[in-house]
């Protein structure tokens, strides 16, 4: 149960440090160099956290570079192209601080709400690329 509780602690603090870098914009993939630096922060910041609570360092470590992948993953994309499309940076950086925030306090009162979180994120990157696929076939009927 330890193992468990570790991976999911990293896991939210991997989330944290993938939308944090997310936020910026620049990080739109996982395969980018920033987006790398993102899941290697998740790994630091989920290993840091799990030393300071005596949890299981690897098992947290192995979540936060899950959880800041995963996150990327789905809104690095999206927060590039919502910065973009309107003028709100602000906007945007703050409502990802909120979720980064929300994120941070429920998987340190409660280490296994992260899963939520991870399916939130999920579901929002399959959501993204559904209505992204619906989009350009739509536009490959009108040839």
């Amino acid at each position: 149960m330890d193992i468990f509780l570790s991976l999911c602690l990293g896991l939210g603090m991997g989330i944290v440090a993938g939308v944090a870098l997310a936020s910026t914009g620049q990080a739109e993939s996982p395969r980018r160099p920033l987006g790398l630096i993102a899941i290697l922060a998740g790994a630091l910041l989920a290993g840091a956290v799990a030393s300071l609570r005596d949890e299981t360092i690897a098992a947290a470590v192995l979540g936060g570079l899950l959880g800041a992948a995963v996150a990327i993953a789905a809104l690095g994309a999206l927060i590039a192209a919502a910065r973009m499309r309107s003028g709100a940076a602000a906007a945007v950086a703050l409502w990802t601080a909120g979720l980064e925030l929300a994120v941070a306090v429920a998987t340190l009162l409660f280490a296994p709400l992260a899963l939520l979180a991870l399916a939130l994120l999920a579901w929002i990157g399959l959501a993204r690329r559904r209505r992204g696929a619906r989009k350009y076939k739509g536009l490959r009927s009108l040839t």
